[in-house]
């Protein structure tokens, strides 16, 4: 029975031992893991917080793009309106100088024609010594008879 004794003591040194063995395995492999979770866990934190920094950067810089963008759009807008309007009013008055050339032709050729229709409806005056001629040289003829 001692042997059986012993034999149980010795089992259950050893078993405690195997189970200590399997227990310091277990709490090595689970700090590990632990370490790995935490490393990793602080990757991902680091970059997302670079990746987060970055989007901020982009963001940043897109915005002073538009806005650039929106300025240099709003001053050639600016000046194309200016040009537009420069080219109206310089066409504005090559119409207006158009018509008034227009109208002061059309003046002077309703002068004339007046003129020819005076000249045209106009009564001879009778001569006071005789016949009435349309040719001068007959009205000279006979004033000097």
């Amino acid at each position: 029975m001692n042997t059986l004794t012993e034999d149980m003591k010795t089992s259950h040194e050893k078993r405690k031992a195997t189970v200590a063995d399997i227990a310091k395995d277990a709490h090595e492999t689970t700090e590990r893991f632990h370490q790995e979770h935490q490393k990793r866990a602080s990757d991902v934190k680091n970059t997302l917080e670079a990746d987060k920094k970055e989007h901020e950067q982009r963001t940043h810089d897109l915005e002073e793009t538009l806005d650039t963008s929106e300025k240099e759009r709003k001053e050639q807008f600016a000046a194309m309106e200016v040009e537009i309007r420069e080219s109206i009013g310089s066409i504005g008055q090559y119409v207006h100088n158009l018509l008034s050339g227009f109208a002061d032709e059309n003046q002077q050729t309703s002068n004339i024609w007046h003129g020819y229709v005076k000249l045209a409806t106009k009564k001879p005056e009778p001569s006071k010594k005789g016949k009435k001629t349309d040719k001068p040289e007959e009205q000279e003829s006979t004033h000097h008879k």
